[in-house]
């Protein structure tokens, strides 16, 4: 049986930013199952940002699941994303859970982070093996030394990312990614 891995998105380009390189080298491996809580902030950007983020995701194979909370709004309503975050634990059973960090720079980010590891507590949940949380580049406060577990893309993985990330026309790419941006980091908890 494969491992199952859940991972908890604050929002749609999240996957790519961080994910891509994840995504492509564990998706045989692990049974994967993805919650993104956000597409956006306004009518325009979720539509587009949501048919992005399925055009990228159908290509692995994978469940996930697109909500449509307000990322800006997420500490008004922290009792329904806890109640989705539990469930997803409850009915998901992980071995492996990845969160965005606690040290992102965006509030969204520490508000999914916190419930997530409530929601995780491995003295409840035997079924826990490991808890990540992962890095979305250009957004962390810290470089990738704050992190323990590092997964380097090889080239095809890097030219996948770069066409996903491209995708979103929204994003800030740097002009010449740097290496940074093509390591996907994580910080065992």
């Amino acid at each position: 049986m494969k491992p199952r891995t859940l991972i908890f998105v604050p929002h749609a380009d999240n996957e790519s930013l961080a994910l891509s390189g994840y995504l492509q080298r564990f998706q045989r491996t692990e049974n994967i199952y993805i919650i993104i809580f956000s597409s956006g902030n306004d009518p325009i950007s979720e539509k587009f940002q949501s048919v992005i983020c399925d055009e990228i995701l159908e290509k692995f194979n994978i469940t996930y699941l697109i909500l449509d909370f307000k990322a800006c709004y997420f500490n008004n309503v922290r009792d329904k994303l806890s109640k989705i975050i539990e469930g997803s634990v409850n009915n998901f059973k992980p071995n492996k859970i990845l969160m965005c960090g606690d040290f992102e720079l965006h509030q969204d980010y520490k508000t999914i982070n916190h419930l997530c590891k409530i929601a995780s507590k491995t003295k409840i949940h035997n079924f826990i093996k490991e808890i990540y949380e992962y890095s979305v580049p250009e957004s962390e406060q810290f470089s990738s030394t704050y992190f323990d577990t590092v997964l380097q893309l090889s080239p095809k993985e890097m030219m996948e990312k770069l066409q996903d990330v491209n995708k979103y026309t929204t994003e800030y790419l740097p002009t010449i990614p740097n290496c940074e941006f093509f390591r996907t980091v994580f910080r065992r908890l």
